[in-house]
């Protein structure tokens, strides 16, 4: 081989590693982007079970405001609220 020759390998070498380090390690690379990958599967598994809790408390909601022995069991047990002269006891929780 001539001088030449070899200069032009040992160059497309050296930029064949330049760009595969960029494409594995680089700060867009493929480690990255695996890293990105799987934090956006964990977020959108957060904002489903946050969509279900909602749905949950959606509901909670809807069957207080329509439901009016729901909505004194509310008033009752969460407000501590009875009838006028009525003598409220409350036992303690276990």
């Amino acid at each position: 081989m001539d001088r030449s020759t070899l200069l032009r390998h040992s160059i497309t070498i050296s930029l064949g590693f330049v760009i595969g380090y960029y494409v594995f390690f680089g700060p867009r690379g493929l480690i990255e982007y695996f890293k990105l990958k799987s934090h956006i599967n964990k977020e959108k598994m957060k904002i489903s079970r946050l969509e279900k809790n909602i749905g949950k408390l959606q509901s909670a909601i809807n069957r207080n405001q329509t439901n009016p022995y729901e909505l004194e069991k509310v008033a009752r047990y969460d407000f501590d609220m009875g009838y006028t002269n009525e003598l409220v006891y409350l036992l303690p929780k276990n």
